[in-house]
């Protein structure tokens, strides 16, 4: 074989060589390239039925909101509310699955999504039935004011004389409670035991311990304060509880906490009133003594003082005394 064959023969084999080497790259790329097709077809195909079921999941939460709607104004622009919402939430959605980076959080959201759904579905429902058993209450009471106002009527043709208070009676009605209120203050009031024969002293504490009765404010160490209760059969037997407030000639209330004072609500107008001392009394319904001592380890002032005595709020007695 001549020189040129030779060499004819190994440029060919290169040439071969060469072809081979690119028909396997066009081969291995072809095969790449199917393989990212593929895998690009099932992305597509995975984002087109996520957002076809995000589709059809939205369009039946729509609807059934749509259905729930009523002539209740009020529950509708909650529906309202809540389909706006829904929408916020579905274009929200539909961006995280046109990034396809971010299927996975679709996924998540698309559940939640759901789940969002069901719960204003519930939420109105229940709100339905409240407003259903409300308006079924309230045909109730209207029946009953009906039935009421009626026999109130024949009432009043039966007897004119009794129309006067018939209309108490409806007004009565109309405000229960505040006749409840006030029927427990009269009671409370009518209960209350009134005390007579206040009388307020002043005393020094010899060193025997003994008490001696002074008038002047300068050198005395206490009051004492007497007063007797009188008989009130609606209070009843029992513990009571007697408040004693004594006003010093500044307007000032004597009152020490350690030594018993403290506050007081009044029955009539719900003021606080401080008070200087309370005695409790095993009460039997016939009057009895009661005293109170207070020392309070200060000095007194001249002047004119007050002593007044309250029980259940009310101001049960009242007196005046001097020291000079």
């Amino acid at each position: 074989m001549s020189n040129k064959n030779q060499r004819l023969i190994a440029i060919a084999i290169v040439v071969i060589i060469a072809l081979l080497g690119i028909n396997g790259y066009l081969l291995y790329d072809k095969i790449n390239k199917d393989k990212l097709i593929e895998q690009q077809k099932a992305e597509l195909i995975d984002t087109e039925k996520m957002q076809a079921e995000l589709e059809k999941e939205y369009y039946q939460s729509l609807s059934d909101l749509e259905e729930m709607k009523s002539t209740n104004a009020e529950l509708n622009s909650i529906i309202e509310s809540q389909q706006q919402e829904l929408k916020s939430q579905k274009d929200r959605i539909s961006l995280l699955i046109r990034d396809k980076k971010d299927l996975e959080t679709a996924r998540t959201e698309l559940a939640r999504f759901k789940e969002l759904t069901a719960q204003y579905v519930d939420e109105i429902e229940t709100l339905k039935q409240e407003n259903e058993q409300l308006a079924e209450a309230n045909t109730i009471l209207s029946e009953e004011k009906r039935i009421l106002t009626s026999e109130v009527q024949k009432e009043r043709e039966a007897n004119e004389e009794l129309s006067t208070a018939q209309a108490e009676l409806l007004a009565e009605k109309a405000s229960l409670e505040e006749e409840k209120t006030s029927l427990s203050r009269t009671v409370n009031f009518a209960s209350v035991i009134k005390v007579e024969n206040i009388e307020a002293t002043g005393y020094r504490l010899r060193n025997s311990g003994k008490e001696s009765e002074r008038k002047k404010a300068s050198v005395i160490d206490g009051l004492k304060i007497g007063f007797t209760t009188t008989e009130n059969v609606v209070a009843g037997s029992g513990v009571e509880r007697f408040y004693v407030r004594v006003i010093d000639p500044l307007g000032e209330t004597l009152a020490i906490e350690d030594l018993g004072s403290g506050v007081l609500t009044s029955s009539e107008n719900e003021a606080q009133i401080r008070f200087t001392q309370y005695r409790d009394l095993e009460y039997e319904q016939e009057p009895t003594n009661v005293c109170v001592n207070w020392q309070p380890g200060l000095t007194f002032n001249p002047g004119n003082y007050t002593v007044e005595i309250y029980n259940k709020g009310h101001l049960a007695g009242t007196t005046t005394f001097s020291l000079k």
